[in-house]
């Protein structure tokens, strides 16, 4: 909802008191984060004419300018709904993207500077406040989700072992495509002896 007047918010008291103008009962204002909505304005606007003075009715000019009031604030509250749906909907494309991008990562091989991470998945810093970080090279076997997020899981050899990280899309610094093996084609056992002989 959008806020009208800062922090002011209009609350209805249906406790009248004889001799109290009932508008004045009507309106309180609270220092909090309390909006007002078109329905706390139109609430208003029905209470300010039932307790009007019938001696002194509203004028024509301040109805007119109140319904124009509460019109801007039902224009201005459709106006930030639909940009919060755009949003959302922005943001749901951004991720189907993000995680389309992680899976064609797979069976590709990556280099990334990877922050090292302890269990909790924070990075971990030395003394002087800089990330610990490791140079990873290998293919990704898979992709898997830590907080809603996609993480490749990368494959290398180190050292003897073979052993996989954790490997976040912004880490990834180069992409390339794994190389098949290349079979060299043998030649029958009859033509390799004349090619001997003719060497010879």
């Amino acid at each position: 909802m959008l806020s009208i007047g800062g922090e002011k918010s209009v609350l209805y008291n249906q406790q009248h008191t004889i001799g109290a103008s009932p508008l004045s009962q009507t309106l309180k204002t609270e220092k909090n984060n309390t909006v007002m909505g078109k329905d706390d304005f139109l609430k208003l606007l029905v209470t300010q004419l039932r307790y009007q003075d019938p001696m002194k009715p509203m004028e024509d000019k301040e109805f007119i300018a109140q319904m124009a009031q509460f019109s801007s604030l039902e224009q201005m509250q459709n106006m930030a709904e639909g940009f919060m749906e755009l949003k959302e909907a922005q943001m749901k494309m951004l991720h189907e993207n993000y995680v389309a991008q992680a899976v064609s990562f797979i069976g590709k091989e990556v280099e990334a500077l990877t922050m090292q991470r302890d269990g909790q998945g924070k990075t971990i810093y030395d003394e002087e406040g800089r990330a610990f970080t490791e140079l990873v090279q290998g293919e990704v076997r898979g992709v898997k989700f830590e907080q809603g997020q996609p993480v490749l899981q990368v494959q290398f050899v180190k050292g003897e072992q073979s052993v996989t990280r954790a490997v976040r899309l912004e880490e990834v610094s180069k992409v390339m495509t794994k190389k098949e093996p290349v079979e060299v084609p043998t030649l029958p056992k009859e033509m390799g002896e004349e090619a001997m002989k003719d060497h010879g």
